[in-house]
């Protein structure tokens, strides 16, 4: 097998059917790795980011002594110090550092260092950890792994322990990769390649000849719809899609054109499901917001009934707050004289007193940590219950996510959290949000990549659509074609 290797390829790639070979595997850093270790039988790590955080975190306190450049920011910010000391560590590691003393490093690599030296606490696998762990089997490893490994950058551009195991797996760059480019030298297309491989900025003029074309509409949908329609008119088949930033215009734009559409998925923080968990944690602290508990109440497939959920919405309606008449009269029975009904509203206040009116904490003073954590664990086991509803990896992905979140918090030394101190714990432990389709790939699709140094081989038209992921209206769209 011969796996062709890019940095930046970890998103989808386009190469050209012809030139496709069974066992030539396109693969960015993170795949090539992990085959690696399952060649070599090393186990593949199990520990989530959270945990690595967390338990950084316990590294960091236990070198807390003498005072390091970081103890101040520690004591303040516990996570976010952990956090961003282990995202430094880690680019060490794979640069090349052994967590050795480096004469004349400085202060801060000698706290660095003191911190892996000081103490024996468990640091689970990152990336840079299982470079080393590959890099140490591969010593004892006799024979190739792979008939040959093409690289799709100059190993100066690879950190240290990525050029270390090119070495040992062989690896050659892919001259084809850098191949000037067909293009007429004097169109605008080749006077554009010659300014990007340069030190100039731009082309010295454009002739106007086609080869390159820039198109700029009122919003991302109405973009979509002309880049589409270009892609139509064109006299060639071979045209691929780079799409950068929002896919959903172009998708809809195929298949408003009767197009096959490409079939993407994208990650999203804001799936209904996933705001459950940051909406009770928000009425966690008084005094409490109307507008979070009527967002909480209009959930899809939320933790109050939905019989229960409208009327207390329309009480908060007629009273912005809990606890008025209004959401008294919501919480009694509709039928009082029905025992079924009078069953229901006693189960739906014992849910509303759980979720909407339990202690609360002014925001100046803080939460408990304890309280927090509480939270966190009804949402986990709610969310747990869920799976039999429609979507329901979705809910199980809410529950890892309060999982994450435990995991953190049981690493803060602070005993109360405020508001602002609490969000950035709560948008580390939800990361990107969960993975959602976009469209589903449907046969005689265009070729795509999702950015261009997923473009390996050259293709007759080239349609770089970019839209940014959120914009205001009016805010302008452009297409490269060449």
């Amino acid at each position: 097998m011969r796996p062709l290797v890019s940095r930046f390829l970890s998103g989808s790639s386009a190469d050209r059917a012809e030139d496709a070979v069974l066992g030539e595997p396109i693969w960015g850093p993170r795949a090539l790795l992990t085959d690696v270790e399952l060649r070599l039988g090393l186990p593949p790590p199990g520990a989530t980011p959270e945990d690595r955080v967390q338990a950084y975190s316990s590294r960091l306190r236990a070198a807390r002594a003498g005072e390091p450049f970081f103890a101040r920011s520690l004591d303040v910010d516990p996570h976010g110090t952990a956090a961003t000391l282990l995202s430094w560590r880690d680019e060490l590691l794979e640069a090349g550092w052994s967590d050795a003393p480096v004469p004349n490093g400085g202060r801060r690599l000698e706290a660095l260092t003191a911190v892996e030296s000081s103490n024996d606490l468990t640091l689970p696998l990152g990336m840079a950890d299982r470079l080393v762990r590959v890099e140490h089997e591969l010593r004892r490893f006799s024979g190739p792994l792979y008939d040959g490994v093409r690289l799709l950058e100059p190993l100066e551009a690879w950190p240290g322990r990525w050029r270390s195991l090119f070495a040992s797996l062989d690896a050659t760059v892919d001259a084809s990769a850098f191949a000037p480019s067909a293009s007429a030298a004097d169109s605008d297309l080749g006077q554009a390649q010659r300014a990007l491989s340069s030190s100039r900025t731009q082309p010295t003029a454009w002739r106007g000849d086609g080869s390159v074309r820039w198109l700029r509409a009122r919003t991302s949908w109405e973009l979509g719809e002309a880049v589409v329609g270009l892609a139509r008119s064109l006299p060639t088949q071979d045209v691929l899609f780079v799409t950068l930033g929002d896919e959903a215009p172009l998708e809809a734009a195929l298949a408003s054109q009767g197009l096959p559409t490409l079939g993407r998925s994208a990650t999203s923080a804001l799936r209904a499901p996933l705001q459950v968990l940051p909406l009770a944690l928000s009425l966690l602290y008084g005094p409490r917001d109307p507008y979070r508990a009527l967002e909480l109440l209009t959930l899809p497939n939320g933790p109050i009934g939905r019989f229960a959920a409208r009327r207390l919405a329309s009480a908060l309606a007629q009273a912005p707050g809990i606890g008025s008449d209004a959401w008294k009269a919501a919480k009694a029975p509709a039928k009082p004289d029905d025992p079924g009904s009078v069953t229901r509203a006693a189960e739906a206040r014992l849910r509303i007193g759980e979720w909407l009116e339990g202690d609360c904490y002014p925001r100046g003073d803080g939460a408990p940590r304890a309280a927090i954590i509480a939270v966190a664990e009804r949402v986990r086991g709610w969310a747990q219950t869920r799976p039999h509803v429609e979507g329901g990896d979705v809910w199980l992905g809410l529950a890892a996510r309060a999982r994450a979140l435990i995991t953190l918090l049981e690493a803060e030394t602070r005993e109360t959290l405020r508001p602002h101190e609490l969000e950035p714990i709560v948008a580390q432990a939800m990361g990107g949000g969960l993975r959602r389709e976009v469209s589903s790939e449907t046969a005689g699709r265009f070729a795509h990549a999702s950015s261009p140094h997923g473009v390996l081989r050259p293709h007759d038209a080239v349609i770089v659509a970019r839209w940014p992921r959120r914009e205001p209206i009016g805010a302008p769209g452009a297409l490269a074609r060449g």
